[in-house]
């Protein structure tokens, strides 16, 4: 039989599930769906999100009230959170969860009592610049300089 030498940090109480410590990660909306409330009386809209902890995805659910017929500010704050998803992933008038599934946004977690909760969410801000770096007029009148026929080769 085979000797498997398993790592040292390995632990087989954790699953994808676990709590992280509390911090920003990078991460993306993997899935998104509505979910009555277990006892009903409203429904959730569900984030189930991917995050990156130390180059390995880990799983993090996030439930946000969208119909509740005891609280409408319940209802509110729950509307509110799904506004700043969509503003993060960088489509503020987005009218489907669909629209920021795999957009790469930061996630604040912090410990809740068997899970992480997620607190807020800022978009990554280290793209490209959209606009050109060099203009072309420029590169054509440097490269004019070099157009010498009287070069011997």
């Amino acid at each position: 039989m085979p000797k498997l030498n398993f790592a040292p940090e390995i632990d087989d109480a954790v699953d994808e599930y676990s709590q992280l410590p509390p911090g920003w990660y990078r991460g993306h909306l993997t899935h998104s769906y509505f979910k009555p409330f277990n006892k009903g009386g409203g429904v959730s809209l569900v984030f189930e999100l991917s995050v990156d902890y130390n180059g390995r995805p880990r799983k993090v659910m996030q439930f946000n009230t969208w119909e509740n017929e005891s609280s409408p500010e319940a209802k509110k704050w729950g509307h509110v959170a799904i506004k700043k998803f969509f503003r993060a992933c960088g489509n503020p008038k987005a009218e489907s969860t669909e629209e920021c599934h795999n957009v790469p946004v930061e996630i604040r977690l912090e410990q809740g009592e068997r899970f992480n909760d997620v607190k807020e969410y800022r978009r990554i801000t280290t793209q490209l610049p959209t606009e050109k770096m060099v203009q072309e007029d420029v590169v054509a009148q440097q490269a004019k300089a070099f157009d010498d026929d009287d070069i011997p080769f």
